[in-house]
């Protein structure tokens, strides 16, 4: 079992902590932005894949007592890193919080890294170079003045970032809040009704995280690279069977009945950025959008009675 951490936005703590149950993650406590918990590396894997409101999932590595860098890096040149890296790999040290004892976060970074460096080359391992823009492995540190904790990124860049934002319009909705307002709706619950329509689409977000949550598709599956599969713990074969149960729940999904999922937006720029970024997810065919003012919402087609508005 390892100790795993999720952050989320502001807000959406209660629908990630019922996720990640949902998901296998056990004994789990909501913080600000973050649900903290324990799971085995499938449920790990799962978060990764499936998490819908979750922007990182973190990997426990070592907790630090609160002190200056001096003793960050003493700390972290205890942490056996020739367990946790291959030679010569590409990393990336991100940091958030602060503490008083560290006035500049770069300077915490740095005694980070040589501690990791300096641990490798004692015991004869190749020193990873540090790459911001491509690195093979990324770790989180967060500092605290209750005491500090490094952990493991396992899904690399944010979870939002789903893979199927292929056209955009000016301040889109971001996909974990798009899919905690489908939630917070109702969808996803069994009672989804014959209609769901945003009549301000813009570039579809909210439709499409909508569909997805309506039909149970993992929204990690278009993502092509993930921070775990350069860790020296990763597990391909519990990797390719979690990710082969997602392909298969997608295929039954999309063969079922679905209701309608329609959008309009009176910019027709944002009508071709929806109808792009659907294809992208998958969803040619099952979500409808065009070109309509909102003052002229109620013309055309007669909406049903029944059905759920969404709107940014």
């Amino acid at each position: 079992m390892h100790a795993v951490t999720l952050t989320c936005p502001g807000g959406l703590e209660a629908l990630l902590e019922a996720e990640c149950r949902a998901l296998g993650v056990t004994d789990t406590q909501r913080a600000r932005g973050a649900v903290t918990g324990s799971g085995d590396l499938e449920a790990c894997y799962r978060a990764c894949l499936w998490s819908r409101h979750a922007n990182h999932v973190l990997l426990h590595i070592a907790a630090i007592p609160a002190g200056d860098a001096d003793n960050l890096y003493r700390h972290l040149s205890d942490v056996s890193w020739e367990d946790w890296l291959a030679p010569a790999q590409r990393l990336f040290i991100a940091v958030s919080g602060r503490t008083p004892a560290i006035a500049n976060t770069q300077h915490a970074v740095f005694r980070a890294k040589d501690a990791i460096v300096d641990r490798l080359r004692d015991r004869g391992v190749a020193r990873p170079q540090i790459d911001r823009e491509d690195p093979d492995i990324v770790l989180q540190l967060h500092l605290d003045e209750r005491g500090s904790v490094i952990y493991l990124n396992l899904n690399g860049a944010s979870l939002h970032e789903r893979g199927y934002r292929a056209a955009t319009v000016a301040a889109p909705v971001k996909e974990n809040l798009a899919a905690a307002v489908a939630a917070w709706a109702g969808i996803g619950n069994g009672a989804t009704p014959p209609m769901v329509l945003d009549p301000l689409c813009g570039s579809g977000t909210l439709l499409i995280e909508a569909a997805w949550l309506h039909a149970g598709i993992a929204p990690g599956l278009l993502r092509n690279r993930w921070g775990f599969r350069a860790w020296r713990g990763h597990d391909e074969v519990c990797w390719q069977r979690v990710r082969r149960e997602a392909d298969a729940a997608r295929a039954r999904a999309l063969a079922e009945p679905m209701p309608s999922f329609v959008g309009f937006d009176a910019d027709p720029a944002a009508v071709r950025a929806a109808q792009r970024n659907i294809a992208a997810a998958g969803l040619a065919g099952y979500i409808h959008v065009e070109c309509r003012p909102l003052a002229l919402l109620g013309t055309g087609k007669p909406l049903p009675a029944d059905g759920l508005v969404l709107s940014n």
